[in-house]
Parts: C-alpha cells; sequence; structure tokens
C-alpha cells in the first residue's frame, strides 16, 4: 500500500494494513487502532499514528526512512526495529512483542513500558537525544529482558525498572528516579547519574562508570542491594546524598563518597584510589583491603561512630596505606588493622578489639583508647605510637616500635 495523502482517518473505527506500507508524504493514520502487519518504509516522511498504533506481527518486520513518528495511543511493537532520522513519541504504553531496537534522535515514552510474551530485550539508540521513560518499565513477574540505552543527552528512568539487565553509555546522563531490580543481573551506568528521589537498586552488581549526585543536598539516598563498584565520585561537600548503603562487596574507585547521614558497606570492600568517605556514622561490616598499587583510606564520620567488624589490610595485597579515622563519638576496629599508618583524630574513644594493629609507619591515638583483647601495637619500621589520652582495658598490652612510645593519659 502507497498512501500519498497526508492524512487517513476511519472515525470510529481501526485501521488494517496486511501489506508493507510505503509512505509518499507525511501522514496522519486516525483511527481506534492502526495495525501494520508488516514493514512501513517512510521515504524520509514524517508518521503519525492519532490512536493505537501496532507495528508489524513479527521480529522481522521494520518500520525504516521515517523524519519523525508520534504515537497517541497505545503502542505495540512486535517489528525488530524501528528507525527514524529525528524523536520517536509515545504519548501512552508501549508494548514490547520482540526483542526491539529504537534508533531515532530523542525517544519518550510517556507510559508503561512492558512486554507481551517472553521477556523481550529493549535497545534504544537515542543518538544526540533525550531518552525519557516517564513511569514504569517491567513489572514483577513480567520483567523486560536486558534493557540498553545510549544516548547523548538524559535518560530518565522516572518510575521503577523491573528488567532482566540495565545498561546506559558513557554520554549523556541518567536520571533516576525510583527503584531499579534486575534480580540476578547487572546494572551498569557508565555516565554520570543523577538521583531525583531516594533510590534502591537491586542486582547481582551495580556499576557507576561516572559520578553519582543527588539534586538537593543530603536529600537523596542511595541503597544497593547487590554488590557495587563506584568509578567515580559519590555526592560531593557542597551536594552530598542522604546515605548511602551497599549489602553486597564495594570496590570503592572514584576517590570519595560525601553523604549528610550515614554510610554503610555491608560486605567486603576494596580500595582502588585514595578514598575519603565523609558522612555522619559509616559502618564496614567486613573487610576493608587494597588493590593494587597501595590505596589509602581517610573516614571523617563527623559526628557519627565509625564501625570496622572485619580484618583490614588482611587480603592478598597485604596493608592498605595511610588510615585516618575522624569522628567525635565512638570508633571501633574489632578486627586486626595492617595499614601504612593509622591515625585516630577526634573526641571519639578508640576501642581496639582485634588484638593487634601493625604499621610500618606512625600511629597517633588523639583521644582515650580501650583495648577488648590482649594486643600488640606495632610499627615494624622507626614510627612513633602516641596514646595522647588514655588507655584502658584488662588485658596485656605490647607496644613494639623502633620509633617513640608516648603515652600522655
Amino acid at each position: 500500500t502507497v498512501v500519498n495523502g497526508a492524512t487517513v482517518t476511519s472515525t470510529g473505527g481501526t485501521q488494517l494494513y496486511n501489506d508493507s506500507v510505503s509512505l509518499g508524504a507525511g501522514v496522519n493514520f486516525t483511527g481506534t487502532t492502526v495495525t501494520f502487519n508488516e514493514p512501513v518504509a517512510g521515504n524520509n516522511n514524517s508518521l503519525d499514528v492519532t490512536g493505537a498504533g501496532v507495528f508489524g506481527n513479527a521480529a522481522a518486520d521494520t518500520v525504516s526512512g521515517v523524519t519523525t513518528l508520534h504515537v497517541t495511543g497505545a503502542t505495540t511493537i512486535n517489528a525488530g526495529t524501528v528507525t527514524s532520522s529525528g524523536a520517536q513519541t509515545y504519548d501512552t504504553t508501549l508494548a514490547i512483542g520482540s526483542d526491539v531496537t529504537l534508533n531515532a534522535v530523542g525517544v519518550t515514552v510517556t507510559g508503561a513500558l512492558t512486554r507481551t510474551g517472553g521477556a523481550r530485550a529493549l535497545t534504544v539508540n537515542a543518538g544526540s537525544g533525550v531518552a525519557t521513560f516517564s513511569t514504569t518499565i517491567g513489572a514483577v513477574g513480567t520483567e523486560l529482558g536486558a534493557l540498553l540505552v545510549n544516548s547523548g543527552g538524559v535518560t530518565t528512568l522516572g518510575g521503577a525498572v523491573n528488567a532482566a539487565s540495565v545498561t546506559t553509555d558513557a554520554a549523556g546522563t541518567t536520571s533516576l528516579g525510583a527503584s531499579v531490580t534486575t534480580t540476578g543481573g547487572l546494572q551498569t551506568y557508565n555516565d554520570n547519574v543523577m538521583l531525583t528521589a531516594d533510590v534502591v537498586l537491586l542486582g547481582s552488581t551495580v556499576s557507576f562508570g561516572g559520578t553519582v549526585n543527588g539534586t538537593t543536598a543530603g536529600t537523596e539516598a542511595l541503597t544497593i542491594t547487590g554488590n557495587a563498584s563506584f568509578a567515580n565520585t559519590v555526592g560531593t561537600a557542597v551536594l552530598p546524598l542522604e546515605f548511602v548503603s551497599v549489602s553486597g562487596a564495594s570496590a570503592l574507585n572514584g576517590g570519595s563518597v560525601t553523604t549528610a547521614a550515614a554510610q554503610t558497606y555491608t560486605g567486603a570492600v576494596v580500595l582502588g584510589a585514595n578514598t575519603t568517605l565523609t558522612g555522619v556514622g559509616i559502618g564496614f561490616g567486613s573487610t576493608v583491603d587494597t588493590g593494587i598499587p597501595v590505596r589509602s583510606l581517610t573516614v571523617a564520620g563527623t559526628g557519627g561512630t565509625v564501625t570496622f567488624t572485619g580484618a583490614i589490610g588482611s587480603g592478598v595485597n597485604g596493608a592498605i596505606g595511610a588510615l585516618s579515622v575522624t569522628s567525635g563519638s565512638a570508633k571501633t576496629f574489632t578486627g586486626t588493622v595492617n595499614a601504612a599508618s593509622v591515625t585516630s583524630l577526634g573526641a571519639g574513644t578508640t576501642a581496639v578489639n582485634g588484638g593487634s594493629v601493625t604499621t610500618s609507619g606512625a600511629q597517633s591515638y588523639a583521644a582515650g583508647v580501650t583495648i577488648g583483647a590482649n594486643t600488640t601495637f606495632t610499627s615494624t619500621g622507626t614510627g612513633n605510637i602516641t596514646f595522647d589520652t588514655t588507655l584502658d582495658g584488662a588485658f596485656t598490652l605490647a607496644v613494639n616500635t623502633g620509633g617513640i612510645t608516648t603515652f600522655t593519659g
């Protein structure tokens, strides 16, 4: 079918095209439902559907050569590829019935994005334009397959996402406004991420290639259920996140994480960069180790407690770099500590319960220290070991250093 007119209207009725459709001009198809069961060739013309639209009945079908595509009603795409030189706009819901690729300069889906049949993958190549999904993508029990979004503009995931995996490219920015769940699958955000609400990301591993920030200082929180990898900074001094919580292992490769409230790292932490963590209460539920080269850790717990539940520097790469912990509240080391140096600052007491603190350099404890086990403080070099105030505990104490040991309390 060749359509050369500007409009095709079936008032109150449907339109069904069982053969290929070729556009000879920009066309607005108006009807309750307009169905294209075979390929559509746009020939560099616009395609508008006023009503519901169905494109293709098999993955081999395509929509190609249109300048822009706009559907006002519910849209179903069974075709494998929909390509436009300009924007694609779906004003309400979009259902995909096969693995679908959308090629455009800007893609906007205002309603829910769902799938029919089994899990369907969606690839969006939005060029320099935006990729906007205003509401939900998939649902529990009817998850999408792999979701891949390539956009040089802003990728907006405004509602809850349920998919096998989620990947964004390095260009542009991703805006997250709700939870993203990829049960057993990966989430990889290669671009900068902006949180517009408290966000829970659930997946096997959630990776950030760019920065992670919020819109208002101390307002948006990030919870990751799974492992996490941060390649860039998280929050800033001016725009801290509310809190950060990771249930699995954490790879801290970005240099800093800044929050207005707590930070919780339940799994093992590996330092891939010299790292500064700033927040009100910072807790480590497992080991803290260094990558190669050796990395340092600075923890500024401000008014909250700082707790290390596992050993520090006990991994295959040995001792971490310089360890500096500042807090006006309690600082607790439950496991052994191996670092280039240890500095404990702030008014809060330091509880050393792991039996040993070993450094190649100096150790300095500005506030009171309590030992909860027979304990040895060792500098394998000539580092000074300094206790600025009290040192208490009903256990044996040994201090070994070639430098100066100072007990002030």
